[in-house]
């Protein structure tokens, strides 16, 4: 993720999508606060969100405009964060030790070790394949 793709200037269709989006999304917000937690003031106040965002995005999707970058500014951080985290995870927790695995029983799969006494690295095929699937890539 880069700092530019941070949205905030939206246009109207995505205003009107955040808008659809979020009766959905605050109205779920609502509900597990009120069943999981019974905090029925908050719920009340999401689901009223939920349809105010869902009516003004027919009626006029600009005034979603703050919202709808509030809320991008507070989840661009926390996707930055988790998605380098991620990434860190499995580069260090998959393909280090499994590199270093290889590395120690020697595994050379694509062939690479330089062998000075051979005259050529061609490798010499037992069957011949069908001129209709050399030219296939998949």
């Amino acid at each position: 993720m880069k700092l530019s793709d941070l949205n905030i200037n939206p246009d109207e269709k995505m205003l009107r999508e955040f808008g659809l989006f979020s009766l959905f999304g605050f109205g779920i917000m609502g509900l597990v606060s009120a069943l999981k937690w019974e905090l029925w003031q908050l719920s009340f106040g999401l689901w009223g969100l939920a349809v105010f965002s869902f009516l003004f995005s027919f009626i006029q999707p600009k005034v979603l405009r703050p919202l709808f970058v509030l809320l991008m500014v507070v989840a661009f951080p926390v996707g930055f964060v988790i998605s380098n985290v991620i990434l860190a995870l499995l580069f260090y927790a998959v393909f280090t030790p499994l590199a270093l695995f290889f590395k120690i029983i020697g595994r050379d799969a694509l062939n690479r070790k330089i062998d000075p006494n051979a005259a050529s690295y061609w490798v010499v095929r037992d069957e011949e394949m069908p001129v209709s699937q050399r030219f296939k890539q998949y």
